[in-house]
């Protein structure tokens, strides 16, 4: 690996340049096409088993077809009704929108809320409340 460069994206995901084909690919995908001893096809993909992009442990890691990779994780949320953090208002917490959070926890060096909101003005109000508590 003398010939290529380890980083970390904007994204919190890891990648790593190859010098000598002058090409960024995934670091897990380096990974397991360094334990395979060849190219993944264009329909393999990496799955983190523990579900954090940022555990690179080749343990970790297992490769999976396209189709099987997206419909676990479609299928790993689904819409329900939580109490908001703030107001205590009841909402319906969509797939999407728990995807977005939960993907938000796992990237390195991100300040985290620890609770679903119903609202933009709810999670401001508690960004506030807590400025607040810091300054004290």
């Amino acid at each position: 690996m003398s010939k290529s460069n380890i980083y970390t994206g904007k994204d919190g995901r890891v990648r790593i340049y190859l010098k000598e084909t002058n090409k960024v690919i995934s670091y897990p995908k380096f990974l397991m096409e360094e334990k395979l001893g060849r190219k993944l096809l264009p329909n393999e993909q990496i799955h983190h088993k523990d579900g954090n992009p940022l555990n690179n442990e080749i343990d970790n890691l297992e490769l999976r077809l396209l189709g099987e990779h997206q419909k676990e994780h479609f299928t790993k949320y689904y819409d329900k009704l939580v109490t908001c953090g703030w107001c205590g208002k009841e909402f319906i917490w969509t797939a999407k929108q728990q995807s977005n959070f939960f993907n938000n926890r796992n990237r390195k060096n991100r300040a985290y809320i620890e609770l679903p909101f119903c609202s933009k003005r709810c999670v401001g109000q508690y960004g506030k409340s807590i400025q607040t508590k810091n300054k004290e």
